[in-house]
């Protein structure tokens, strides 16, 4: 018995022919995908289009795919980590830890020396600001009084020759 005709002969089986097989399509790129920053909701969107295009490659999954303005759309949506903090309610107890209060009171008391310090250094400047002005208004004065003077000499002087 032949495996090819299954109880035929081989003539036989060459006799009918084999059909044509349809032609192949035409084998298209994978689109590009654009990159999301490196978030956890930018990894979380980057892995959902890998997996959509990766899963099938045809236009009917393209709709499928989120697009750059719905990720976007998730980000205003998503709160921010200033919005993740809430103010604490009247009465509500807080807990904190003793060594993040030091810290902070240390780096508070840090903050105001370096104000006072700023101050008195705004202080001084206005100060030597305040002698400068004095100064050069004096300046003036004096070169006034010498103008004054070369006037007067060269009328009494030069304009009698």
């Amino acid at each position: 018995m032949s495996l090819l005709g299954f109880g035929k002969k081989e003539e036989d089986f060459n006799s009918l022919g084999l059909p044509e097989l349809p032609s192949m399509p035409e084998r298209r790129s994978l689109p590009e995908l654009p990159s999301m920053p490196s978030t956890s909701l930018g990894n979380r969107f980057n892995n959902e289009m890998v997996k959509s295009a990766v899963i099938d490659n045809t236009e009917d999954n393209m709709g499928n795919m989120p697009s750059s303005e719905d990720y976007y759309s998730m980000m205003e949506k998503t709160p921010t980590n200033q919005q993740i903090i809430q103010k604490p309610r009247q009465n509500e107890l807080v807990w904190v830890r003793i060594d993040k209060f030091q810290e902070a009171q240390r780096d508070f008391n840090e903050v105001k020396g370096k104000v006072r310090e700023i101050e008195l250094l705004l202080k001084e400047v206005r100060a030597i600001n305040q002698k400068e002005d004095a100064q050069v208004s004096e300046w003036v004065k004096d070169l006034e009084k010498v103008k004054t003077l070369l006037i007067d000499v060269d009328s009494k002087v030069f304009n009698q020759l």
